[in-house]
């Protein structure tokens, strides 16, 4: 069963930092002398969470609850960047 949580883990947590990361409002982190920047970190955690939810939609080894789950992140992703 643990082998099968770390996209749901991923999902979750990319998700909550990307929402998190969107609310930040000011300066970007590269111009306070940050390496790296707002929109690289944004860019980063969109990639990985659009992988894990495509893993859990496309590889079928996942029930309907749960790839609607991963609809719904990707809905989520899409949403955000749209917004912005």
């Amino acid at each position: 069963m643990w082998n099968l949580a770390w996209p749901w883990l991923l999902i979750v947590a990319g998700l909550i930092a990307l929402l998190a990361l969107g609310r930040v409002r000011g300066p970007s982190l590269a111009a306070r002398g940050s390496v790296v920047s707002r929109e690289a970190v944004q860019g980063a955690v969109t990639l990985a969470v659009l992988a894990s939810a495509l893993y859990v939609i496309l590889s079928g080894g996942y029930q309907e609850s749960e790839q609607k789950w991963a609809f719904g992140a990707v809905g989520t992703v899409v949403g955000f960047w749209l917004r912005k």
